[in-house]
C-alpha cells in the first residue's frame, strides 16, 4: 500500500519540490507560478497520497514554468490562516506571491486542469522574456 508520506517523498523527488516554512515560502513563491501543497496530517488523510501523485502531472504540462512547494507540517496551521486554507489537503495556486485560488481536497483531473488554466494561465509575455 502506498502511504501519503511515501507519496509526498516521491513528489519531492520527482519534482524537486521543497518543503518550506513561512519565511522561506513567502520568498520562494514571490516569483513565478507555484502550486503550494498543504497536505494536512499525512497519516489521517488518505486523499493526500492521491494529490501527491496528481501534482507532478500538472507541473509536467507546463515545461518548467510551474513549480511545487510543500508546506512544512510544523507551520501548516499558521500558513493555512494566511492562505485561507480551511481543509486539507489543499492546493493553493500562486503567481508572483499572489494567491489566485484554492482547490481543497481531492478533485477529478479535469477540475485541476480547469483551475490551472483559469487561475494560472500560460503567460506568453513571461515566456517571451525568458
Amino acid at each position: 500500500m502506498i502511504t501519503a508520506s511515501s507519496s509526498i517523498d516521491r513528489l519531492i523527488e520527482r519534482t524537486a519540490a521543497g518543503v518550506f516554512g513561512p519565511a522561506e515560502l513567502a520568498a520562494i513563491v514571490s516569483n513565478g507560478d507555484w502550486l503550494v501543497f498543504f497536505p494536512g496530517e499525512v497519516g489521517k488523510r488518505p486523499e493526500t497520497a492521491d494529490l501527491a501523485v496528481i501534482l507532478p502531472e500538472l507541473v509536467k504540462g507546463r515545461n518548467g514554468s510551474l513549480q511545487i512547494a510543500v508546506v512544512n507540517a510544523e507551520d501548516e496551521e499558521a500558513l493555512s490562516a494566511e492562505y485561507g486554507v480551511l481543509v486539507k489537503p489543499t492546493v493553493a495556486f500562486v503567481r508572483d506571491g499572489d494567491i489566485k485560488g484554492l482547490v481543497p481536497r481531492i478533485k477529478d483531473w479535469a477540475e485541476y486542469e480547469f483551475k490551472l488554466a483559469e487561475l494560472l494561465p500560460v503567460d506568453t509575455n513571461r515566456s517571451a522574456d525568458a
